[in-house]
């Protein structure tokens, strides 16, 4: 408590006055201290002699604008910062109770389930318990919040089960209300694995009504190929929670690692139909005898990011041999020579043009080889052809797009940050369609060369056999059926690369 005692000869009358009115310290429960001065000043300002200069002083200090600012902006802030806490009695009967985090509580949820729209929950038994597994992102009761993973289902409708499964099925059948007795622990909801890149790429195309380890038929999402999705739960080993971007739908995809193991059991499966050897494997296998061994290079998912639109370095063709991509990547250099260029491929033989090819000796080419300059490389009729690493190099820094037809094996040293390459699989059309192509080619005079029906077939299975094979590092598919186009359909492609956003591998960009 603070309190004035008047001097000698000061008024006896304020001195009555602030016994009257004491001013008391701010406290926890005491904040008004100002607002009591506020409604003072007049009052003992009024009653103060001001014939002595300390009094004179003291009036004018308590009388000014300042002053009574100064304890208008104190009320405002305490009666919003500071408001006075009423005693708490911490007796027995007010203490709340600590729930230890192994005790559970019985709750009632009560949902109306729709007609055709799935529940998204799946329950699986766990000793005599049957316990919610897991909630689809997205679905319809992950939506409502009222059931959480690792809840303990008790009854529904009244009605007590035996197993997960007879519970799955009356919930599947079930449609209109539905009520749910749950015992639910404080650390029973096991929170999702956090998914460090939620968007994948998928390499494979998924059909949920044929998947005979899918618990619900469903609670699938379907998607194509190159589909882009967006994972939310990886936690489970066999099923991940997954939405698909360009269908709008949510629900469980097939793990990477049950996928690996299906395509593991086709690949033994064909195997043991073709009465493959162990010689003959390791033929197959063996990255020193055979390129084959690319084959084994596959991929179910790519972590991928989406940026803004930009221009890609390098435009790479793939294709079977004779199926036209050669053809397109002369027309694009000819009709856009300022936007697209090829790189110049080295060669020992001196009868070739200096301005299509540089020349080398075989000693230069050695050296080249030793130090792995090479692309790609090769042998014909004699003679040494092989791409650098510098003179693509040598196309982009000119500001062009590099135009590349060259081997799928080629691709995994390519497709890195340093060349953000753009990957078009020219695809064969079927084998009667490439006939009647052929046919009219000949026809019109824009080709004397006529392809038997063996030639044909081996385009077409082999365009069958990249497709499976390096079907992760495409970036697009063009079945070129018809020249013209296709190769406007390609440029059509390359324009919106510098308008669109654009999924690529997280590689290129973190």
């Amino acid at each position: 408590m603070i309190q004035w005692k008047p001097r000698k000869g000061q008024n006896q009358s304020a001195s009555v006055l602030l016994r009257q009115h004491p001013i008391s310290g701010t406290r926890e429960i005491n904040i008004y201290i100002f607002n009591s001065l506020r409604h003072l000043l007049d009052t003992i300002t009024g009653s103060l002699n001001d014939s002595t200069y300390p009094e004179k002083e003291l009036k004018q200090l308590l009388s000014s604008r300042r002053m009574k600012q100064l304890a208008n902006c104190h009320d405002r802030i305490v009666a919003s910062e500071h408001r006075p806490k009423a005693a708490f009695d911490e007796s027995e009967e007010n203490v709340i109770p600590q729930i230890q985090p192994d005790e559970e509580f019985i709750k009632t949820s009560g949902i109306n389930k729709r007609p055709g729209v799935p529940l998204g929950i799946s329950v699986v038994d766990r000793g005599k318990d049957i316990i919610i597994h897991r909630v689809i992102v997205g679905s319809f009761i992950d939506k409502l919040g009222l059931l959480k993973r690792g809840y303990v289902i008790r009854s529904v409708n009244n009605q007590f089960f035996e197993n997960a499964a007879e519970l799955q099925d009356f919930i599947s059948n079930t449609n209109g209300s539905l009520v749910f007795k749950l015992a639910v622990k404080l650390d029973a909801e096991e929170k999702p694995k956090p998914v460090s890149t939620p968007f994948v790429r998928a390499y494979f195309s998924y059909r949920p009504d044929r998947d005979s380890l899918l618990p619900r038929k469903n609670v699938g999402v379907g998607f194509e190929s190159g589909d882009v999705l967006i994972v939310h739960d990886k936690s489970d080993k066999l099923y991940w929670q997954a939405e698909n971007i360009r269908t709008k739908q949510t629900g469980l995809i097939p793990s990477e690692w049950l996928e690996e193991r299906r395509r593991t059991k086709k690949i033994q499966k064909e195997a043991q139909r073709r009465q493959i050897t162990k010689e003959t494997s390791e033929r197959l296998f063996s990255a020193s005898k055979s390129q084959e061994f690319d084959r084994c290079d596959c991929q179910i998912y790519e972590s991928v990011a989406r940026m803004p639109p930009f221009k890609r370095k390098m435009l790479i063709l793939i294709g079977a041999i004779g199926v036209g991509r050669e053809a397109i990547a002369k027309r694009l250099i000819a009709t856009h020579p300022e936007r697209f260029g090829r790189p110049r491929p080295d060669t020992t033989r001196q009868e070739a043009s200096a301005d299509k090819y540089n020349l080398r000796s075989q000693e230069e080419i050695n050296v080249a080889l030793a130090q792995r300059e090479y692309v790609e490389y090769g042998q014909y009729d004699g003679h040494f052809y092989g791409t650098r690493m510098k003179s693509i190099q040598d196309v982009i820094s000119q500001n062009k797009i590099c135009v590349l037809d060259t081997n799928p094996w080629t691709l995994r040293y390519l497709k890195t940050p340093q060349f953000m390459p753009y990957v078009v699989f020219i695809k064969s059309p079927s084998f009667e369609t490439l006939k009647a192509k052929q046919k009219s080619q000949i026809e019109n005079g824009w080709t004397a060369i006529e392809q038997d029906d063996s030639e044909c077939r081996r385009i077409v299975l082999e365009s069958e056999r990249l497709s499976k094979e390096y079907a992760h590092y495409f970036d697009s598919s063009l079945i070129n059926d018809n020249f013209d186009e296709t190769f406007q359909k390609l440029l059509s492609e390359i324009e919106r690369l510098s308008v669109d956003h654009q999924w690529v591998p997280v590689s290129w960009v973190f």
